[in-house]
């Protein structure tokens, strides 16, 4: 039984409306599909290589399931960082798009693309960052009782507060 059981048991999985194979099954379905229009596009764009950055973070969701989600922070950063991935696949299609075309101004465009992957990448990161560490202080209870060792368990409500209110801190230091 997932252990989200207790705080949604209306959802899919807790409530038995679709199975645990099902589920993998949907999920092992969707993540090759992705995995495999980000090769199509890729060789569209005539840099197949980039294909490899959809099946490493493909590799990365599973290890995080499977492993870095009962990590203190760790489990946190990475599904932060996969939050903001997109934004970095965008920088590098369109770098790989800017090195074969010629014209005035490229250094600019460049530049402009770069700044907006840490503004919106960094956004992204940092609101899904705060989103994961508040979601780990509301299912302490149930983590705690599914032994699932997160930095609210691990160190207790008050300092996960206060990292949380800390990372608030750098996401609104960002954007001012």
């Amino acid at each position: 039984r997932p252990r989200c059981h207790h705080r949604w048991p209306a959802r899919p999985l807790p409530s038995a409306q679709v199975s645990l194979n099902t589920a993998l099954i949907l999920h092992s379905v969707f993540a090759l599909t992705g995995i495999a229009i980000g090769f199509y596009l890729s060789w569209q764009a005539g840099h197949y290589q980039i294909g490899f950055l959809f099946l490493i973070s493909s590799v990365l969701l599973y290890v995080y399931s499977a492993f870095l989600k009962r990590v203190p922070i760790v489990g946190n950063l990475l599904v932060a960082a996969l939050t903001a991935f997109p934004f970095i696949v965008l920088l590098v299609f369109e770098a790989s798009f800017l090195s074969i075309v010629q014209f005035e101004n490229k250094r600019f465009a460049f530049d402009a693309i770069v700044w907006q992957v840490y503004f919106y990448g960094g956004f992204a990161f940092f609101t899904n960052l705060v989103r994961e560490m508040i979601k780990d202080l509301e299912d302490r209870a149930g983590d705690e009782e599914n032994r699932v060792t997160t930095f609210a368990v691990q160190f207790g409500e008050k300092p996960a507060k206060y990292l949380t209110a800390f990372v608030i801190v750098l996401l609104l230091a960002m954007l001012s």
